[in-house]
């Protein structure tokens, strides 16, 4: 899903649209059916989610197949994890799933009056990538920057110098994770 389009699954509805929280391209039993195929065979998993509802849900999937076939270093991550739950951020931790997030997102959406706040509103838009808080959990991070634009340096600089606490990290602990 997208916060833009509104199609990012969301537990809350979106501030600026109180009729939408999103959607789920799959149902649970699909998702999980899938995720129970590819981790059987070996191979790693990337899911892309951005919402609470969606990384809860792709979370809920990763889980079920990982208590039935638990596997070393799997390696499953989960592409964007925009608004984690404090929940979300102690199950992946616990399942070994790491987050890929875009901080470059944070300088084009995440600023004060953008995007994120205006869809979200300001409780979550202020959360809704936090960096700092995926560390200090004890989460592998990693970084990409999702084409917008090529390369680190703009998300860098989202990582670093973001206007919320929540997400800002030494540049040394950004640099790692790209």
């Amino acid at each position: 899903g997208s916060l833009g389009a509104r199609s990012a699954a969301l537990h809350e509805p979106y501030a600026d649209d109180k009729e939408e929280r999103g959607m789920l391209p799959h149902r649970s039993d699909v998702l999980k059916s899938m995720v129970r195929k590819t981790h059987r065979q070996g191979l790693q998993l990337a899911f892309h989610a951005i919402g609470d509802r969606a990384i809860d849900s792709v979370l809920d999937a990763y889980e079920d197949v990982l208590d039935e076939w638990p596997r070393d270093e799997h390696r499953h991550r989960i592409e964007h994890f925009e608004l984690p739950t404090d929940d979300a951020l102690g199950r992946c931790r616990d399942l070994g799933i790491i987050p890929v997030m875009q901080p470059n997102f944070v300088m084009e959406w995440g600023l004060p009056g953008g995007m994120y706040e205006s869809r979200l509103g300001a409780r979550r838009g202020r959360r809704i990538n936090p960096h700092k808080l995926v560390l200090s959990r004890g989460l592998r991070l990693a970084f990409g920057s999702d084409g917008m634009p090529y390369g680190p340096i703009y998300g860098l600089k989202g990582a670093v110098c973001p206007p919320y606490p929540n997400q800002r990290i030494p540049l040394e602990k950004a640099l790692i994770a790209y």
